[in-house]
């Protein structure tokens, strides 16, 4: 079974209940260029009744076996939503797994389960669903995004002193886990600068163009300074152009004079 016929079973599974007002997937994740997927998040929207939510997640346990074999089982209520995750081996979905993740909210809390996230519908029973979904705020402020990104920077020269230091001990765990987080950075900065919000590392990953790829991907191999050297220069070079779109240029000279004392 691949992620489309996935998607399809979910949404026709949950269909059968009356108390489902409508289904739709967080993140589309079947996307241009996107091949490696293995996660897949919906949302679950009910009547605004308890009796509903319930009777809606009393379904989970039978559609995720009707998925596969789940190796793990993860459920949690929070404030408004019920939630389960469910992993799936390598053996029913190779090469690497699948992630199945079901949040089940009441259509008045439907806002809540997509802040700023792209979504796509894949059941509405009246056209409630579709409608909620496009009150909520379409793009995230931009004042918002600014702040993230001037929070980012001024965290960088940290990182970028934590894997100097731990480089020159020879310390190659700690100086793999401050570039972790410089990587983490640009995968925030390229995901924004591709149009998009979000802290998840594989879509910024897809945001990156080839020649950028390289860099994320060789810093993994090697860690040097060199490496570190060129995971700033992109980094650097994200930032310059979204200081076009966001006031950074600022936040962003500081870095840039800061780099070669930090790095040498």
């Amino acid at each position: 079974m691949d992620v489309r016929a996935v998607q399809v079973l979910v949404s026709d599974t949950l269909q059968v209940e009356p108390g489902v007002v409508g289904v739709f997937l967080l993140s589309p994740v079947l996307q241009p260029g996107c091949q490696d997927v293995n996660g897949i998040d919906v949302g679950v929207v009910t009547k605004d009744t308890l009796k509903d939510l319930r009777k809606a997640y009393e379904l989970h346990n039978d559609l995720l076996h009707a998925v596969g074999m789940p190796v793990y089982l993860k459920e949690d209520e929070r404030e408004h939503c019920k939630e389960v995750r469910a992993l799936y081996g390598r053996s029913s979905f190779p090469p690497t797994g699948l992630c199945v993740n079901l949040v089940f909210c009441q259509l008045k809390y439907i806002a809540e389960q997509t802040p700023y996230c792209e979504y796509q519908v894949l059941f509405d029973r009246s056209g409630t669903v579709a409608k909620h979904l496009a009150a909520v705020l379409p793009e995230y402020p931009p004042e918002a995004i600014t702040l993230e990104l001037k929070q980012q920077l001024s965290n960088y020269p940290f990182h970028l002193h934590d894997a100097a230091r731990a480089l020159a001990r020879k310390d190659h765990a700690a100086a793999q886990s401050a570039i972790e987080k410089i990587r983490t950075l640009i995968y925030y900065a390229a995901a924004v600068r591709a149009g998009q919000h979000t802290q998840d590392a594989q879509r910024g990953w897809h945001a990156l163009a080839p020649g950028e790829k390289w860099v994320l991907e060789h810093s993994y191999q090697h860690a040097t300074l060199r490496s570190v050297q060129r995971l700033t220069d992109l980094y650097i070079a994200c930032l310059t152009d979204l200081q076009k779109t966001y006031p950074i240029g600022q936040d962003l000279e500081q870095l840039r004079q800061a780099v070669p004392e930090l790095l040498g």
